[in-house]
C-alpha cells in the first residue's frame, strides 16, 4: 500500500481525506484528471493501519508497476530475465542472453533471452551475479508454482500497466 510510504506531514493529511471518505461514503473522487472509486474495504481498517508514518522506520518505497515489462532484466543484478522466472525461483536459467536487440517476451514479461547481435551472455555461476535473491515464499507473497493460474492472470495483469 502507498500509503504506508508516507511520512511527517503527509500522513496525517492522507489519514484526514480517508476519514472524510469514510464519514461521508462518497468513494468516488478525481485523482489529477481521473475519476476514481475507492474500494468498499478502505473503510474496515484503523487509520492507523491504513497511514503509518515511517519517517520513525525505515522503510523501502517501492517503484510504480507501470511498465514494469520494459525494465527487465530483474534483480539489482539483472540475473533474472523474466518476472515468471522472477516468480518462480526454480525455473532462473544459470545462463542468458541480455541486451543487443532483445524481443518483447509478453508470456513471461520481460525480454527474450535468446542470441542476438550486441547480446552478451550472463553466467548467474560469476560472482556477483547469483539469481538466487528473492526466492522464498517470504519475499514472493507466496508460491506461484502452487497457483498457475493466478500466475498466469498476474502475468496478464502486468501486461497491461
Amino acid at each position: 500500500m502507498r500509503s504506508l510510504q508516507f511520512s511527517g506531514g503527509q500522513a496525517p493529511l492522507l489519514a484526514s481525506a480517508l476519514l472524510n471518505v469514510c464519514k461521508t461514503g462518497n468513494k468516488t473522487g478525481t485523482v489529477g484528471t481521473r475519476t476514481t472509486t475507492l474500494p468498499d474495504t478502505i473503510c474496515d481498517v484503523s487509520i492507523e493501519e491504513a497511514v503509518r508514518d515511517t519517517s520513525k522506520t525505515s522503510v523501502l518505497a517501492a517503484q510504480p508497476l507501470t511498465g514494469i515489462w520494459a525494465t527487465a532484466p530483474y534483480l539489482h543484478n539483472g540475473s533474472v530475465p523474466t518476472l515468471r522466472a522472477l516468480l518462480l525461483p526454480s525455473t532462473r536459467p544459470a545462463a542468458f542472453y541480455r541486451g543487443g536487440r532483445q524481443s518483447v517476451d509478453t508470456l513471461s514479461v520481460g525480454f527474450t533471452t535468446n542470441r542476438v547481435d550486441g547480446a552478451r551472455l550472463y553466467d548467474t555461476k560469476t560472482h556477483g551475479k547469483s539469481n538466487g535473491g528473492r526466492a522464498t515464499e517470504q519475499m514472493l507473497g507466496k508460491d506461484w508454482s502452487k497457483d498457475p493460474a493466478g500466475l498466469e492472470a498476474l502475468l496478464d495483469y502486468i501486461n497491461t500497466l
